[in-house]
């Protein structure tokens, strides 16, 4: 058991150390995404972008209430999901 503890907490550690190392980038590499970027942009056409970035045209109307989530259908899986509803 102590074993576990203190090598999760040496990888902890580790993870934490080398974390802003890996998020440094160069000059040449924001440029390089920048560029891939406007490129993917041009080729998708302006009226396809207008609607990927414009609102969408009416909110929800549903009000999650208490006999709304009665009336939704029970869920069903396995272990997994049993432990993911306990731990909701």
């Amino acid at each position: 058991m102590r074993s576990i503890r203190k090598l999760s907490t040496y990888a902890v550690v580790s993870l934490t150390l080398l974390s802003p190392l890996s998020a440094l980038a160069s000059p040449q590499q924001a440029k390089a995404l920048a560029d891939i970027e406007a490129k993917g942009l041009r080729s998708v056409g302006s009226e396809r972008l207008e609607t990927m970035i414009s609102a969408a045209a009416s909110p929800s109307k549903i009000e999650f209430t208490r006999s709304w989530l009665a009336q939704q259908p029970k869920a069903s899986g396995g272990e997994q999901w049993k432990c993911l509803s306990e731990a909701l």
